[in-house]
């Protein structure tokens, strides 16, 4: 879509050193083991589901840059180790400022998953990394509730998935048959200068 031709313009600005604004951080905690594998369980269900959460984005040679979807995509799960001589939640707050994460877009899923166990205070960590050019702030709800719903044991109750496409050509068609610059001529025709 255009506003992801925007993020990825931005994206190829950006470096592993200095961070891309546009990987977003997330902190979740898990009082056990059980529980935040269940969470990443859930999580994978959602990423099969939906194909947006399966793409990246390929440019090498081409072009144009091209959204690829991938048929099936395993979270990448990273496992941290931190001195429990450390406080792991300062460092885990300071692993999540954001602006400090780059993420490779060639590689699906566009969400990354990075563990880190506080053994001593029973906390069990998840930092997961999310790329906007995949979600914002309303598919983070969806997944949200599409998570709680595999969690809660009703997941054959949530809606067949809309395709990824569907949407791109719609907006697509959007762009090429709405003439915004008439619409906001004719919207603003009594402003002066």
């Amino acid at each position: 879509s255009p506003l992801q031709e925007g993020i990825y313009f931005h994206h190829l600005l950006s470096t592993k050193e200095d961070g891309d604004p546009y990987v977003l951080p997330h902190l979740l905690s898990f009082p056990n083991e059980e529980h935040r594998s269940d969470f990443i369980e859930a999580l994978q269900f959602v990423v099969n589901r939906h194909d947006v959460l399966r793409t990246c984005i390929i440019s090498d040679g081409l072009p144009n840059a091209v959204q690829v979807v991938l048929r099936e995509a395993t979270l990448p799960i990273e496992q941290l180790t931190i001195d429990n001589s450390e406080d792991i939640l300062s460092k885990l707050e300071l692993l999540t400022s954001p602006g400090n994460q780059w993420m490779d877009l060639l590689k699906a899923p566009l969400l990354q998953l990075t563990l880190a166990d506080d053994l001593e205070n029973e906390e069990f960590y998840v930092i997961i990394n999310q790329h906007h050019l995949i979600l914002d702030h309303v598919g983070m709800e969806k997944i949200t509730h599409e998570v709680e719903e595999y969690l809660t044991g009703n997941k054959d109750l949530l809606p067949e998935p809309i395709l990824y496409r569907d949407f791109i050509a719609h907006t697509l068609h959007l762009q090429k048959t709405n003439d915004s610059e008439q619409y906001f001529s004719k919207l603003l025709s009594d402003v002066d200068e």
